[in-house]
């Protein structure tokens, strides 16, 4: 659930504000989670200088890349796996001058990956050939994270892997809620819309964790509880307000989410 927003001028990068977003919000237990494009060397002294947590994806083509286990073509070189989402995850750990590193394999992301890859040399795509694929193929089905938070690795895996539901907000805000461009130049107007976004946003998490709960996400989305909810409301019939009519379909909705209308 969205808990705490902050007002950034667009010509701030993200990173030089995470400290201060941080003593301003007053959390004081918290893990950034980034995405690739995050992991420059600037950016992790930027994270260490701030003393925040943080787990963070590095590029296949990264320096700290080690891939000596995974060329042993064994499993008896990695650590051990954990099963996530129905599929087997491989893990290995290393240290590179004080850098703590995890390298992870999904054989399924990795026969994906190479079947993509094999199909493009056959589609005569530039840029893909045997050649290519015989200098990837260590790589593929792996993501390696940079971190420095104590945990095993199958909790830093789910913790990274928790970042679909920041995506999810923000696909929320622009998606569902329309409220990814702002057409106000006055501070105050600026202000006042990031609130009522906010709200907004914390309002839609709710319903989507309803949702959750009920067991309703394969058969509604937040989009249709709000057109079945919005047609309810109250009417003054002999100076007495009633509920107006409820479809049948509503009312099925409802009763599923143990949800009471009065």
């Amino acid at each position: 659930l969205p808990v705490y927003y902050r007002i950034v001028p667009g010509n701030i990068r993200d990173v030089t504000s995470f400290g201060q977003a941080v003593n301003e919000s007053g959390i004081s237990d918290m893990v950034v989670i980034a995405d690739k494009g995050f992991g420059s060397e600037a950016n992790f002294e930027m994270l260490e200088a701030s003393k925040l947590k943080y787990i963070v994806p590095l590029k296949r083509n990264n320096g700290l890349f080690i891939r000596d286990k995974l060329k042993t073509g064994s499993k008896d070189a990695f650590d051990g796996y954990f099963m996530f989402n129905g599929r087997v995850i491989w893990y290995y750990s290393y240290e590179v001058d004080g850098k703590k590193l995890l390298v992870y394999l999904d054989n399924d992301l990795k026969n994906e990956e190479e079947k993509d890859y094999i199909r493009r040399i056959e589609s005569n795509y530039d840029d893909y050939t045997r050649e290519g694929f015989l200098e990837k193929q260590y790589d593929f089905g792996t993501i390696i994270f940079r971190t420095n938070l104590d945990e095993n690795a199958e909790k830093l895996y789910c913790l990274y892997k928790s970042r679909g539901e920041i995506e999810q907000s923000f696909d929320f805000l622009k998606n569902l809620l329309e409220l990814d461009v702002v057409y106000l130049q006055d501070k105050y107007a600026v202000e006042a819309w990031a609130f009522i976004n906010h709200i907004s946003l914390m309002l839609a998490f709710l319903i989507y964790n309803l949702l959750r709960s009920g067991n309703q996400l394969s058969t509604y989305s937040i989009s249709d509880f709000i057109f079945h909810l919005k047609y309810i409301h109250k009417v003054k019939v002999n100076n007495s307000w009633l509920t107006s009519e409820i479809s049948g379909k509503t009312i099925k909705l409802l009763t599923s989410l143990d949800l009471h209308i009065t």
